[in-house]
């Protein structure tokens, strides 16, 4: 900017040709640093977005930071406004040097190059729906703008003197002026009204991409760490309630961003459908991450609902064997007390036996071999007690 700050002074500070031509080559170096000025807007832009990020990211520094923002911004304006001004002065002095055939025809020639431009800036600019093509192509068409704009204190004077100058001629004469009159102004209303049209495409389609990516990545911030935590190893190792609550949660965020997904991919979609639009590539790359992260949450829920449901089927199931044994043993138990607790004779301890062994009573059988059921009571005595 240092540069050109310079450059502008001493240009501001010629004097002004009194020749036509020479003027018209003063206007026309003007014109250049103008040019230069407009291509740097996007450094600008970019001082305000990096500076705003760093301001919000380091609070003790933000003051500075705004300040030295503010001090870009308005030396950039102060150029602009300086520019404009000196292109003010040599326009009026340019409008003195010549009469009115010269008027005429400088702007004939000018409206040439300008219909030229104009057609080449609507038919032959490849618009690609990404932010740096699109500042490019707002940047060439603020040029092609501001020639245009440049030229209308001309045109109004050169209508007003041909007004006058009509008046003062013949019925033909005043008629061959009026229709080259007519000519240029349509003519001039035509690439104005080309310009200013493509300028609101292009503003359009930049509104619509920044809006578009802002929610694409409010919704990531909202989506991903969701995603980050069902897929952690940690998930499944807390106890059933801990891990359905969590589960819980994690879906009711998900489901709350849904109606987002939705925006996104309608706003992608109108982008992409944009007549106007020759490569909405970067778009189209968006809406497929977008898709794929959709699809790995849908996936990692459905795999975590399973994977719960199997942990609360194997729990009930563990639960009804381990009830059922210990029904099982606290009656094993009982029995067993009570088996110590029985008297010593060899017929109920010989029923106690094959009712433990059966799990139910029955008549004790009779020992018909005295021998064996004198020596009972020892052994039985020996693995009872």
């Amino acid at each position: 900017m240092d540069t050109t700050e310079k450059k502008l002074e001493v240009i501001v500070r010629e004097a002004i040709n009194a020749e036509p031509e020479g003027i018209k080559q003063q206007i026309d170096n003007l014109k250049a640093v103008r040019n230069d000025i407009i291509q740097h807007y996007s450094d600008v832009e970019k001082v305000r977005d990096t500076g705003d990020d760093l301001g919000s990211a380091h609070t003790a520094v933000k003051r500075d930071v705004d300040y030295k923002v503010d001090e870009i911004v308005k030396r950039y304006q102060a150029l602009q406004a300086t520019l404009e001004d000196r292109l003010e002065v040599l326009r009026d002095a340019m409008t003195a040097a010549l009469d009115l055939q010269d008027q005429l025809d400088m702007l004939l020639k000018w409206l040439d190059q300008a219909e030229n431009d104009v057609h080449k800036m609507e038919k032959g600019t490849l618009l690609v729906v990404q932010k740096e093509p699109l500042i490019e192509n707002s940047e060439a068409q603020q040029v092609v703008f501001k020639d245009i704009e440049d030229h209308k204190p001309t045109v109004d004077t050169v209508n007003r003197v041909a007004t006058t100058h009509m008046q003062t001629k013949g019925a033909q004469e005043a008629k061959e002026i009026k229709t080259e009159l007519d000519n240029i102004n349509k003519r001039y209303g035509k690439v104005r009204e080309g310009t200013v049209n493509h300028g609101d495409t292009l503003r359009s389609l930049t509104d619509r991409l920044n809006d578009f990516e802002r929610q694409v990545d409010e919704m990531e911030e909202n989506v991903l760490p969701s995603l980050k935590t069902l897929g952690s190893k940690e998930f499944m190792r807390k106890d059933i309630p801990q891990i359905t609550s969590n589960l819980k949660n994690l879906r009711q965020q998900v489901d709350n961003q849904r109606p987002v997904n939705k925006r996104v991919h309608q706003l992608g979609e109108q982008l992409i459908s944009e007549p106007k639009a020759n490569d909405t590539s970067h778009v189209k790359a968006i809406l497929a991450n977008v898709d794929v992260n959709w699809a790995g949450l849908d996936d990692i829920l459905a795999k975590r609902a399973k994977q719960l449901d199997d942990l609360n089927a194997s729990t009930k199931k563990y639960n009804g064997i381990h009830k059922d044994t210990n029904f099982w043993l606290e009656g094993m138990e009982r029995r067993l007390q009570q088996a110590q607790t029985t008297a010593r004779d060899s017929g109920a301890i010989k029923a106690k036996i094959k009712e433990l062994k059966s799990g139910s009573p029955e008549e004790p059988r009779k020992v018909d071999n005295e021998d064996e059921e004198q020596r009972l009571p020892e052994s039985i005595t020996k693995v009872v007690l």
